[in-house]
């Protein structure tokens, strides 16, 4: 989406949201990625989820009515969005009936062919920096440890919310980074990406499993889920990916678009 300046009012349906983060102006703070018909994708940063009265508490695939305007500043990517919270207006959802058929005709047609290509478009003219892809081959879910509390700064960001009268629970630290290996049908590709995931469903589900059944266990309940279910034999597996700002423009994996494959028709009637 190329922003044309001033905010407008938008109807988006919501694809993924991320894990939230600390953020020194917000306390913690979401990034969510949303299809815009005729348009395409669209990123709408800063969101302060977890804030929300209940009722504007989105999940994937609700269509929300809400007011944005080009992120501006030192976000120059094109489809950054700033949106106005107090807009955000839950107003239909799209199930996933008959195979996920309508899921897939509002998202298929803005599907690229590989993660070469979006990296491409984006170095060429400031192309856009979000993106839907199909991989060739998922070879594997992996997880690498990272520091299991806060660092003092983050930690200040986040006590924030008592200065405010915020009464949710405290966000916990992943102590694992979850990554895909896989690889794109594209020459361009060198045969082995190992990519970031940032889906906010990835961290829940792992802190619920540890909760109940330990670390370990957690560990593999993801690797059944992510790579298992959703990448699956029988699964027509996209991956949405968007840039990080900062420090540099790296991709990383937002979500998983995961509908069934289409059955394949007889060879003899």
């Amino acid at each position: 989406m190329t922003p044309t300046g001033g905010s407008r009012n938008v109807r988006a349906l919501v694809t993924v949201k991320t894990y939230p983060t600390p953020s020194k102006t917000y306390s913690e703070l979401v990034c969510t990625a949303v299809v815009v018909p005729g348009e395409g994708l669209l990123r709408l940063f800063p969101i302060q989820f977890r804030d929300m009265p209940y009722e504007k508490w989105y999940k994937k695939y609700d269509w929300i009515n809400v007011t944005a305007e080009p992120h501006g500043g030192r976000d120059k990517r094109p489809d950054s969005y700033r949106p106005v919270q107090d807009s955000i207006e839950v107003v239909g959802h799209v199930d996933s009936s008959h195979g996920w058929a309508e899921r897939k005709r509002l998202i298929l047609p803005i599907a690229s062919p590989s993660l070469e290509e979006l990296r491409d478009q984006r170095k060429s003219h400031n192309g856009p920096s979000l993106g839907i892809f199909r991989p060739a081959e998922v070879l594997d879910l992996d997880w690498a440890p990272t520091d299991r509390e806060w660092s003092g700064g983050d930690h200040a960001k986040l006590t924030q919310q008592s200065l405010f009268g915020q009464d949710r629970s405290p966000l916990q630290k992943l102590p694992y980074e979850f990554r895909y290996r896989f690889r794109c049908d594209d020459p361009r590709c060198l045969g082995n990406h190992h990519v970031m995931i940032l889906d906010w469903e990835i961290g829940a589900l792992f802190l619920y499993m540890r909760d109940r059944h330990g670390e370990m266990t957690a560990l593999e309940k993801v690797r059944d889920k992510f790579l298992g279910e959703l990448c699956g034999p029988d699964k027509d597996t996209h991956f949405y990916v968007g840039t990080a700002h900062y420090p540099r423009e790296t991709w990383l994996i937002l979500g998983v678009f995961w509908p069934p494959k289409d059955p394949q028709p007889a060879l003899f009637g």
